[in-house]
């Protein structure tokens, strides 16, 4: 079969990065070979930038900012695909969304943002992960805290993005208001549907088969 990519977005602290490893195991358990990548990419040289973004040690506008996340996805594009050759799955924790939305959110025109990503991998699946603002807040009071994620009003404007761009594109939405077990199985029984929809998962595997 070939590679289901499986996108993972939501505002910051809204639990992607946990989910996208649990869904990995999950989806290894089951004999499948599974890859994961987090975006963006610090460690590249456009990513430093992003990161000093991020630290406030730079000041940027809005559409440099963006188009600067956007640069960073292009830079890891032939990597990804030549990835998608060797696993059945690839999970990523954010992807194009995540520049729309936050964009959005600054005030971008959501088609301007789009264009910038035309060309680069599509998710087959996108997953909101849609979390209450003050669960989100009381995450952020116990975690590192970037120049974005300190500005609540920015992330509520976020959220709201986000809301708008999972209506248009039929995205899957799950509330990460409940324990984390309850939330991974939510989402791996929409992943094995999803897969299963589109031929690349055997429907007897949704019967507990696997």
């Amino acid at each position: 079969m070939g590679c289901f990519l499986i996108n993972f977005e939501g505002i910051d602290r809204s639990g992607k990065g946990t989910h996208t490893a649990r869904l990995a195991d999950n989806l290894a358990a089951m004999g499948l070979r599974v890859a994961t990548r987090h975006f963006p990419v610090l460690a590249t040289p456009i990513g430093r930038v992003i990161e000093d973004f991020l630290a406030g040690r730079v000041s940027l506008t809005p559409a440099c900012v963006q188009m600067l996340y956007s640069a960073n996805r292009w830079e890891t594009r032939e990597q990804l695909l030549a990835l998608t050759k060797d696993v059945d799955v690839l999970v990523l924790d954010r992807w194009c969304p995540s520049g729309w939305a936050y964009g959005m959110a600054l005030g971008l025109e959501r088609r301007w943002l789009q264009n910038l990503d035309a060309g680069l991998p599509r998710a087959d699946l996108t997953i909101l992960m849609e979390v209450p603002p003050e669960i989100a807040a009381d995450r952020r009071q116990t975690g590192g805290k970037d120049v974005l994620e300190r500005d609540l009003v920015f992330q509520g404007r976020v959220a709201g993005a986000y809301r708008e761009l999972a209506a248009a594109g039929n995205w899957a939405v799950v509330r990460v208001d409940e324990a984390k077990d309850a939330v991974a199985a939510k989402v791996l029984a929409l992943v094995k549907t999803a897969m299963a929809d589109r031929g690349v998962l055997p429907p007897e595997w949704l019967r507990g088969a696997r």
